[in-house]
């Protein structure tokens, strides 16, 4: 992923001149860092556009079974991968 597209990454001006990125020590409420890093994986492993697929099917399977815990942990993983 660009680094503007990884949740965990803030950019930052320097002050004398040029932009760079830094890694958040905070939990992003839509990233937290394990949903991250499950994404970057999914990511490398499928590709973007398969790890989406991947990640919304699982969503799926966890609506029908009405697995709410299955399904509440992929809504992350979901957003770190868009």
């Amino acid at each position: 992923l660009q680094p503007r597209s990884r949740c965990q990454l803030l950019s930052r001006r320097n002050p004398r001149g040029g932009d760079y990125w830094q890694l958040t020590n905070d939990e992003i409420e839509n990233c937290p860092h394990e949903a991250f890093r499950n994404a970057i994986s999914l990511v490398r492993w499928l590709g973007r556009a398969d790890a989406l697929k991947f990640v919304r099917a699982k969503i799926r399977e966890a609506k029908d079974t009405a697995d709410v815990a299955r399904y509440a942990a992929m809504l992350p993983i979901l957003n770190a991968v868009k």
